[in-house]
């Protein structure tokens, strides 16, 4: 079951994440777990249990559960939910908790086997939110924009520091005929830089209590 209402908002649509079934290899003994919400993984194990269809997830050859899944609303914000396949192999349930995430990698996490037998997964994605995402095999649906914005504003503005520091050097140098400190763009505003703080920090302090009347002498120059 990949589309459903989140019950809030609109429908949320999984089937971007499951390209092909989703796998992790749980650091506790090893055991590989593999899930797909939205089509059998019969192919890679069986043993599902009775009462159910077809394996909606696997631990090793062991079925951990089969459709349909019981599906709770965790959340609305962030939007959380977690889906229940239950009778699996001897007893074997597993819940995969699908959380709204903008950054998330829409990749499959073992969290815990709690109680004996019941194992809890998670996959965190952009997708698990109406109105989803594009994609397939288990991303996320692309880079986020706001990311991508702030890292190239980031890069230019490093580039540009160093731009200025390197041209403003080479003009004092060769035009003025500056040497040591003085070749620095600028040399007295970035000397000055520390006292000019100071003044604008303490008369931040001071004014609204000027202002106010509530201390005496106010504001004084450094």
């Amino acid at each position: 079951k990949c589309t459903l209402s989140d019950g809030a908002t609109g429908t949320v649509d999984l089937s971007p994440l499951f390209g092909s079934p989703l796998e992790v290899t749980a650091h506790a003994g090893g055991e590989k777990y593999v899930v797909d919400a939205c089509n059998a993984v019969a192919s890679t194990c069986s043993n599902c249990g009775s009462g159910n269809g077809p394996c909606a997830g696997c631990q090793g050859t062991r079925g951990i559960g089969g459709f349909p899944p019981t599906i709770h609303v965790l959340s609305t914000s962030p939007l959380t939910m977690n889906f229940t396949y239950s009778s699996g192999y001897k007893g074997r349930t597993f819940n995969v908790v699908f959380k709204y995430d903008p950054n998330g990698n829409g990749k499959l996490m073992f969290t815990k086997e709690d109680p004996p037998l019941h194992y809890q997964l998670e996959v965190d994605s952009n997708c698990v939110s109406p109105p989803g995402c594009s994609g397939g095999g288990g991303v996320s649906g692309g880079p986020n924009l706001s990311n991508v914005f702030g890292g190239l504003f980031i890069a230019l503005f490093f580039i540009g520091v160093i731009a200025y520091i390197v041209i403003g050097i080479i003009v004092n140098y060769k035009v003025k005929g500056a040497r040591g400190v003085e070749m620095i763009p600028n040399w007295s505003f970035w000397k000055d830089m520390p006292f000019l703080l100071k003044d604008g920090f303490l008369f931040t302090l001071t004014y609204p209590c000027k202002k106010c009347g509530l201390c005496e002498g106010g504001y004084n120059k450094v």
